[in-house]
């Protein structure tokens, strides 16, 4: 079979995995886009003491996302080496874990409400942001639940069912608020945050216990603690806290310039919410082609086939190239009348419109890391790159930001670039990284044993 033919073949297998987690992942945004939108209606305040709360939340619930991604890598190459009893207990490791740090984490936010009150923002902007984040707070559990049999099943290769559970929960969710908005306010629209991600947690465990596809996975609950793997569980954990602490790094380093740009005024980090909202829809494209990455490459590593890998990786680069220049084009071209989607208040509107050009400048870079990141975890390396995106948000991208803000007067824009420049290095690194590592000798010699790779 010819290179070409290859290369088109596994397009199409990536697109088919790429397609549905994106739709998924666009609902899941979809989620904080519609919060966005209308904390908005209930005034700049309301929307500014939602950015606050979300900038804190955000981070501490990407931790736990990253943690659920452990199994999915995991899973890809259980598949791709044909060992269908340890995709079973992988299911069940990963949901005793999803769920107790769901636990933790519910019970760290419940309890930190108090100390937004340390982020030097309007006393006003802070007593409407902590009932909206305790809140809040309540959908962390369910929400990894559903993370829990969501991640499994694309390790799987099997992502349509969560993309339509994302998608109905999205509706659910406006559907709640416009119900709950008038009477409770912000409080409202976190309680049907709450509910529609309860739902998606109960649709998706259904999916599992009636699809015949799942039917060599199941266990009775009763038996989800019997025969627990330390190896196993320990393999997982060397995954999923590395991926988590990643995201809650990234995730972080956008909360801080949040925190930083509301030094500079109220409009400002509405502007920056807003443009960030947007960026973040185009974003979910991206993960969706990073989650195919994932699976593939992990697919093609269970299976020990180095090129393999390599044509997993190079297809994925290719799709996230092409996408992104498309929704950079977007930004460049739409870029002042996207914010009105969300308020008309003409300066923020603006501001908005001057961070989107910025936005549509870092797109390749985004989707480029978010990709790279993808093939390093379907071989089961997370340490380095967890450590190189710390290094580039917070050691790089945010002291530029900051230093450009406030130093050299350029306000809010200057955030945005450091942010620009913390995404291209951490992108070339990353690329560079996958591909030097496949190359090495040793890479092959560890691939054709039946060891795992050293994570």
């Amino acid at each position: 079979m010819g290179l070409s033919r290859l290369f088109w073949q596994e397009f199409k297998l990536s697109l088919m995995i790429a397609l549905p987690v994106a739709a998924s992942q666009f609902g899941h945004m979809l989620v904080g886009v519609t919060d966005t939108i209308m904390s908005g209606s209930l005034g700049d305040e309301a929307m500014a003491a939602a950015t606050v709360a979300t900038s804190v939340f955000i981070p501490i619930m990407m931790f736990g996302i990253g943690i659920s991604y452990g199994v999915t890598p995991l899973v890809a190459q259980a598949v791709g080496g044909n060992n269908q009893a340890l995709i079973k207990h992988l299911l069940r490791h990963s949901l005793i874990l999803n769920c107790v740090i769901g636990i933790a984490l519910f019970i760290i936010l419940a309890l930190s409400g108090p100390l937004l009150y340390f982020l030097n923002q309007p006393i006003n902007v802070i007593k409407l942001a902590i009932p909206f984040y305790e809140t809040l707070s309540l959908s962390i559990i369910p929400l990894l639940i559903f993370q829990t049999f969501k991640q499994f099943a694309e390790g799987l290769s099997i992502t349509k069912e969560s993309m339509a559970i994302s998608l109905v929960g999205n509706i659910l969710n406006i559907g709640l608020i416009f119900l709950l908005i008038n009477n409770y306010g912000l409080v409202g629209i976190a309680i049907a945050t709450f509910f529609a991600r309860l739902f998606m947690a109960v649709a998706m465990i259904a999916v599992v216990v009636f699809d015949p596809r799942f039917v060599n996975y199941r266990f009775n609950i009763q038996n989800l603690f019997d025969k627990l793997d330390k190896i196993t569980a320990l393999k997982m954990i060397k995954i999923s806290l590395p991926v988590g602490s990643q995201m809650i790094m990234e995730s972080g380093a956008f909360g801080a310039a949040a925190i930083m740009i509301g030094w500079i005024g109220a409009n400002e980090i509405d502007a920056h919410q807003i443009a960030l909202n947007i960026a973040a829809v185009a974003y979910m494209g991206a993960t969706g082609i990073g989650a195919a990455a994932t699976v593939r490459v992990g697919n093609k590593f269970g299976n020990r086939d180095v090129s393999g890998m390599r044509r997993a990786a190079f297809v994925s680069i290719f799709m996230v190239v092409i996408y992104n220049l498309i929704t950079a084009s977007v930004f460049f071209i739409f870029n002042n009348e996207l914010p009105t989607f969300y308020i008309h208040n003409p300066v923020i509107v603006e501001a908005a419109s001057s961070l989107l050009l910025i936005a549509g400048l870092f797109q390749l870079s985004d989707g480029l890391q978010v990709v790279a990141l993808g093939c390093l975890r379907g071989i089961n390396d997370v340490k380095i790159p967890t450590v190189a995106v710390t290094t580039a948000y917070w050691a790089i991208g945010l002291p530029i930001g900051y230093w450009l803000a406030f130093n050299w007067k350029v306000g809010l824009s200057g955030v945005w670039y450091g942010l620009l420049i913390g995404l291209t290095v951490i992108a070339v690194y990353l690329i560079t990284r996958f591909f030097l590592k496949i190359k090495h000798p040793q890479f092959s010699l560890v691939v054709k044993s039946d060891q795992l790779i050293e994570v």
